[in-house]
């Protein structure tokens, strides 16, 4: 095995390990927001009805098919999609959060 092998095979070790801390963090914040912050539950569970009540957005998310909208499909969804920004915000706010307080506790900061 080269350098160049060794580097690329310790760069996806990373890219792994990396991964798997910032879904099991991602994890651990959203059973903390839903447990403890009223809105943000809500918005979840407004997540889910438009999951339940539109199957397209699955689709669109998903992203691998061509797909078709009318304008009252195409507006539920760009609803769907600024709910979820929304979300996906609060989550990074958090785990910001959560590492400033960690780095803080170690001296780092």
């Amino acid at each position: 095995m080269d350098m160049n092998d060794t580097f690329h095979a310790a760069y996806m070790d990373l890219i792994r390990w990396i991964d798997d801390i910032l879904h099991k963090v991602d994890n651990r914040i959203v059973m903390d927001l839903l447990d403890s912050d009223e809105e943000y539950a809500v918005m979840q569970e407004k997540i889910i009805d438009y999951q339940e009540k539109y199957p397209y957005i699955a689709k669109l998310m998903d992203g691998d098919k061509e797909i078709s909208l009318t304008a009252e499909e195409h507006k539920m969804f760009l609803e769907y999609h600024d709910l979820y920004q929304e979300i996906e915000n609060v989550e990074w706010q958090q785990i910001y959060f959560h590492g400033h307080t960690y780095l803080n506790r170690i001296g780092v900061i």
